[in-house]
């Protein structure tokens, strides 16, 4: 096939045909992590009148988180560097790679063709450099643009962190919280950094956000928007995954202890109401979920099963 063809200048690339896998990510790496984002931005404006409405303030709280997050963003953005190690080069150069030549890779991109894996040989989804392409398609390819990401949404994870205590344990300690994050020694060091560690936790602190808040409110659209958010957190990186069932038996623990109601009832309606909740997010979730676990299940094991002993 041309497909193959087109791959065979790749050292050690044990490439299998696959079409899905082919479809959704080698080829089109733009059309699903970029439609998947989508899906995320376009579920955040339909729930806008009740996320604006759990984000509202007084005047002299506001004034105070303004000028934490601003102290935040000067200590994340007032030095860029990729790191020390080669994470942060990695993924601007993969954007880089996605932009020039419609592939995504992870070695290769840094010149290590010795090493090049393909994206079923590596576990890790395309998020992050995805978020980093649109930025150079937008401004031009520049390495300083993933540190620039990095600095920016680390900086917001601060705002995010102040709500999600806020729900949590009141305005106090959310002030706290929000001072201790944004002097936090281990944050600063990968702020600015270009690697995925402060993308990460941004859209994790996001999803849990949207969480406490579709807790509360039990509309269909914010657990789609959970599920949404929470998929694209996947992949930025894979091993977020493990909060899904800590999210699920919450919401069951969150409708037994604080609703006298759903206690009272029956197993069977118990399930069904909990059921009822989840399904929108679990939805979302699966249907922008199922290219990259379809290859971590069907396609990495099979492939890569070798390199385990």
């Amino acid at each position: 096939m041309k497909f193959l063809s087109e791959l065979d200048w790749i050292p050690y690339a044990s490439y299998k045909y696959d079409w899905l896998l082919d479809t959704f990510f080698l080829h089109n790496t733009l059309f699903v992590a970029g439609t998947t984002f989508l899906v995320l931005l376009i579920l955040i404006l339909w729930n806008r009148k009740v996320l604006l409405k759990e984000l509202k303030l007084n005047k002299k709280s506001a004034a105070m988180l303004l000028m934490i997050f601003l102290a935040g963003f000067a200590l994340r953005n007032s030095n860029y560097s990729l790191g020390q190690h080669t994470d942060g080069w990695v993924y601007a150069e993969s954007a880089k790679f996605i932009v020039e030549k419609g592939l995504y890779v992870k070695d290769c991109a840094v010149g290590n063709l010795r090493e090049c894996r393909l994206y079923e040989q590596v576990l890790a989804p395309p998020g992050y450099p995805f978020l980093i392409s649109v930025v150079y398609l937008l401004f031009g390819i520049n390495s300083l643009h993933a540190c620039i990401i990095t600095g920016i949404l680390g900086s917001l994870t601060i705002l995010i962190v102040f709500y999600i205590t806020k729900k949590m344990f009141g305005e106090n300690a959310a002030f706290i919280s929000a001072i201790i994050l944004t002097t936090f020694p281990h944050d600063l060091l990968f702020a600015g950094s270009g690697q995925a560690r402060p993308v990460s936790m941004f859209f994790v602190s996001l999803t849990l956000l949207f969480y406490l808040i579709a807790l509360e409110n039990r509309r269909k659209e914010l657990w789609a928007l959970v599920g949404a958010a929470f998929s694209y957190s996947i992949y930025v990186r894979q091993e977020n995954i493990v909060l899904l069932l800590p999210m699920v038996v919450g919401l069951f623990l969150f409708d037994y202890f604080k609703n006298k109601e759903f206690r009272r009832k029956k197993p069977f309606k118990k399930a069904k109401i909990f059921f009822n909740q989840i399904t929108p997010a679990l939805v979302v979730f699966l249907i922008t979920q199922a290219p990259v676990q379809y290859w971590v299940i069907f396609s990495n094991i099979s492939e890569n099963s070798k390199y385990l002993w």
